[in-house]
């Protein structure tokens, strides 16, 4: 009969501890607009109709692929523009 009160009373003494691990685990709420949140999108796959793949990327790099695909557009427009080909080493 003594051991069944020890029995009920172990998980009682177990509950703070494992209330305090989750909270110490927790991670910071990190603003979805900060350059170190990740956000995923869903990619088209080339050459089928329905395949996408899922990309994530922190916002930072995200900016830095559209940065750079801005500026390749913009050198592609400039080229017909002039409408010279000019190869560039590099």
């Amino acid at each position: 009969m003594r051991m069944m009160p020890r029995i009920f009373a172990l998980p009682l003494l177990l509950l703070p501890a494992t209330a305090i691990a989750q909270t110490d685990t927790a991670a910071p709420a990190v603003s979805p607009n900060a350059p170190e949140a990740v956000k995923c999108r869903r990619i088209d796959i080339t050459g089928s109709l329905v395949r996408k793949t899922r990309v994530c990327k922190t916002n930072a790099e995200w900016k830095r692929i559209r940065e750079g695909n801005d500026s390749e557009l913009d050198k592609m427009q400039d080229t017909f523009r002039t409408g010279s080909l000019q190869h560039t080493s590099g």
